[in-house]
C-alpha cells in the first residue's frame, strides 16, 4: 500500500504554534502516515526536534521526524540521543531521516556561521555518522575511531523503542549519496525529476549488490511539491502567486515548484500513478497553501483513495 506523508515547508509555512499543531492534527485525522519538519536555524519557523516532541504529545498515531537532519549540525552521539529520546516519548513513532546538507545548511552557514564542509566530506561524515548511530542504538558501549568522529565507551540510553532501531531514510541523489543509501537506509528518498530518478534506480541497485542487500527490500520514496485545487486553472494561479511571493522575499533555499505536481485531483492522480509505475511506494508531499488545510483535504479525499491500493 502506498504511504503519503506531509512535509511542513521552510520559513513562513507555519509561523505560529497553533498553525503547526492544526496542520499535524488534521494530517492525523485525514490518515496521512507522518509529518516532517525542516531542521535548520535561519530558514525554518520552529526548531525541529523541540517542536516534534510537543507534537508527539498532541497526537496518537501520526509518525514524526525531521524532513532531513544533518550530522554537520550535531555530533552523531548527540543526534542518536535526541532521536532515541523522541522515539521513546512518541511511543515508537519516529522516522529518522538524514542527508548530507543542501541549500538550507548553506543559508545557515551564510547567516549563522555554522560550518559547512565540502560535499565529499559531508558524505563521508554522514556514512560514519549513521554507522555510529546504529551501533549506539544496538550496543551497550561503543568505541569508534573514524576519519571524522571518535567515541570511547559511549552509551545511548534509553534505547529507541522501535527495534532494531527507527526506520532510517537517506535522502540521496548523487552517486556518492546513493552508495550511502544502499549501505544504510531502510528508505531511499529522492527529490528530482522522474526521468533522473529512473536511471538512478539502476545505479542504486548496483550499489545494493555491492553491500549484499536486496534493493527491493528498501522502500523507494519521493519528495514532491503538490499544488492542488478544484480546477487546473485555480492550481496554476496558486502556483504563480506562490512563485511571485517567493521572488519578492528572495525565497529560502531550493525552489519547491521545480518538478511540482500542479493541477486538479484527477491530474494529481495521473502524476502519482506515473511515480508508482516507476517503483515509488512512499511520498513526502510539500503542499503549497498548507496552512489553509484545504490542499490536505482535497488530496486525502480524492487522490489517495484513487491510488492507495495500486
Amino acid at each position: 500500500m502506498l504511504k503519503f506523508s506531509v512535509e511542513v515547508g521552510p520559513k513562513g509555512s507555519a509561523t505560529d504554534y497553533d498553525t503547526l499543531r492544526n496542520i499535524c492534527l488534521e494530517c492525523e485525522r485525514l490518515g496521512y502516515n507522518a509529518v516532517y519538519l525542516p531542521d535548520g536555524v535561519q530558514w525554518t519557523d520552529f526548531e525541529c526536534w523541540t517542536a516534534l516532541s510537543h507534537i508527539a504529545a498532541s497526537t496518537e498515531d501520526l509518525r514524526l521526524g525531521p524532513a532531513v537532519t544533518f550530522v554537520t549540525y550535531r555530533h552523531p552521539l548527540i543526534l542518536a540521543k535526541m532521536a532515541a529520546t523522541l522515539d521513546v516519548l512518541s511511543d515508537g513513532r519516529l522516522e529518522f531521516r538524514l542527508g548530507a546538507g543542501g541549500s538550507g545548511v548553506l543559508i545557515d552557514r551564510v547567516h549563522c556561521g555554522i560550518a559547512l564542509p565540502k560535499p565529499i566530506l559531508r558524505v563521508e561524515m554522514l556514512g560514519e555518522g549513521i554507522h555510529v548511530i546504529k551501533k549506539l542504538w544496538r550496543e551497550e558501549k561503543v568505541t569508534f575511531k573514524g576519519k571524522h568522529f571518535v567515541t570511547k565507551d559511549a552509551t545511548c540510553d534509553p534505547k529507541p523503542l522501535q527495534k532494531p532501531y527507527p526506520p532510517i531514510t537517506v535522502s540521496a541523489t548523487s552517486k556518492r549519496m546513493l552508495r550511502i543509501a544502499a549501505e544504510h537506509s531502510d528508505i531511499w528518498e529522492v527529490s528530482e525529476s522522474l526521468n533522473d530518478y529512473r536511471w538512478k534506480v539502476e545505479v542504486f541497485k548496483d550499489y545494493c549488490k555491492e553491500f549484499g542487500r536486496d534493493a527491493d527490500s528498501i522502500v523507494r520514496a519521493f519528495e514532491v511539491t503538490v499544488v492542488i485545487a478544484k480546477s487546473d486553472r485555480e492550481a496554476e494561479e496558486m502556483a504563480k502567486k506562490y512563485q511571485s511571493k517567493r521572488v519578492n522575499t528572495k525565497g529560502y533555499g531550493f525552489n519547491p515548484l521545480k518538478n511540482a505536481i500542479i493541477g486538479c485531483p484527477d491530474h494529481c492522480v495521473e502524476k502519482i500513478m506515473e511515480y508508482r509505475r516507476a517503483g515509488v511506494s512512499s511520498f513526502t508531499i510539500l503542499f503549497i497553501g498548507l496552512k489553509e488545510l484545504e490542499p490536505l483535504r482535497l488530496f486525502a479525499d480524492y487522490v489517495i483513495p484513487a491510488v492507495k491500493n495500486m
